[in-house]
């Protein structure tokens, strides 16, 4: 079996958004963005879809030209394609693209096991946890 070709390191653009009344699920952000931190970024750039004046050491806030609204739903949604354009334009042809639920916490070992694997999806899936959590400790 002959090995494969090297390639040049990947990088993950981490998207993630968040919308609407941030109050109403604020520890459950607070989860999320405690979880990143936790998760160790090398070769990470963090994107986030918030609120105008959000911001975060280490998150690039990102403008996007829609949201639902535009087809009549009354929550300014963001659209996956407007995301997934703003992280493909700051990636390079090897780099990873993820895409997270600002809701949800990441497991400590995501973007090292990301980074190494080479193919072209990974799909993790999600399992709930106590709505009683207190800390991330808790939740995960």
């Amino acid at each position: 079996m002959s090995e494969l070709p090297s390639l040049p390191e990947p990088g993950v653009i981490h998207a993630a958004a968040w919308y609407g009344d941030i109050a109403a699920f604020s520890r459950r952000l607070e989860f999320f963005l405690e979880s990143v931190d936790r998760a160790g970024r090398p070769r990470v750039r963090l994107l986030a879809s918030a609120p105008e004046g959000w911001a975060r050491s280490g998150w690039e806030r990102i403008s996007l030209p829609r949201d639902a609204r535009v087809v009549g739903d009354p929550n300014p949604k963001p659209f996956l394609k407007d995301i997934f354009d703003q992280a493909l334009a700051r990636s390079q042809p090897h780099d990873w693209l993820l895409y997270t639920n600002s809701d949800l916490a990441v497991l400590p070992g995501l973007y090292t096991e990301l980074l190494s694997l080479r193919g072209s999806v990974v799909e993790y899936m999600r399992r709930e946890a106590s709505p009683d959590a207190q800390t991330l400790d808790d939740l995960l």
